[in-house]
Parts: structure tokens; C-alpha cells; sequence
């Protein structure tokens, strides 16, 4: 599956370039990365997701020690 998606999917995640914007330290659900129209649109959170049950998961941005 980690191929899978790599190839597949994260080229066009929705989610990916706002990840580095969330507040620091701050557990986000992943659906609420997507807007309600890529919720029933996007291929990576109906598909890929869906498979690992990742639609359930959560995000949170840490900065390391360089911020």
C-alpha cells in the first residue's frame, strides 16, 4: 500500500501542502484537511484512505529542533 500511494496518490492529496501550515502541536482530523467537495471527489480520501480506514486518522505538525 505504501507504494501504492506514493505512486498513485500523493502526487495529488489534497492534503499534503496543508500539512506544513497546521498550528504546531495541534492533533487535526484527517478529514478535516479536505473541503466537503474533495471529500466526494478525491481519489486519495475514497480510495486510498479508505482502505487503511485512514479517513478516520489524525495529523499534527511538529517543528524540530531548527523550527
Amino acid at each position: 500500500m505504501k507504494r501504492s500511494y506514493f505512486e498513485d496518490y500523493f502526487p495529488q492529496d489534497e492534503r499534503v501542502p496543508r500539512i506544513p501550515h497546521l498550528p504546531h502541536g495541534q492533533l487535526v482530523d484527517t478529514g478535516d484537511l479536505y473541503t466537503d467537495r474533495e471529500k466526494k471527489t478525491s481519489r486519495t480520501y475514497n480510495e486510498a484512505l479508505r482502505d487503511v480506514e485512514g479517513q478516520k486518522g489524525l495529523h499534527m505538525r511538529l517543528d524540530g529542533p531548527e523550527d
